[in-house]
């Protein structure tokens, strides 16, 4: 699972790339911004899977992280191409932090358990 999860992570950053450089329509800040989130969210998803999880929480967040990376890729494609107030990148960082939070929650659970 380990393997497959870095796998498909590499595969969607080069799908991404190509993308970027073959429609003008899609930007070069939200080429790059969608990048981040797919190389952070598949970094999340590994570590999830290396790490001594409970089962409940490690299924929860093995269906939560590439559903809220979704969620961000969405924000990444209708966000504008500047980083001043941009509420996309905010929403993007808040959610990537709670989802750190949960992560560090329910290893601290696991290990109490």
């Amino acid at each position: 699972m380990k393997s497959t999860i870095l796998s498909i992570g590499g595969i969607l950053i080069a799908v991404n790339l190509f993308w970027g450089m073959l429609l003008s329509a899609y930007g070069s800040f939200n080429m790059w911004f969608n990048t981040i989130v797919i190389a952070v969210s598949t970094v999340m998803l590994f570590l999830v899977q290396v790490m001594i999880l409970k089962d409940a929480f490690k299924v929860s967040l093995t269906i939560l992280l590439p559903f809220s990376c979704f969620i961000k890729l969405i924000f990444g494609c209708i966000s504008p191409d500047r980083i001043e107030d941009n509420w996309c990148i905010i929403v993007c960082v808040i959610g990537t932090i709670a989802e750190i939070l949960m992560i560090m929650i329910f290893s601290r659970t696991s290990k109490c358990l």
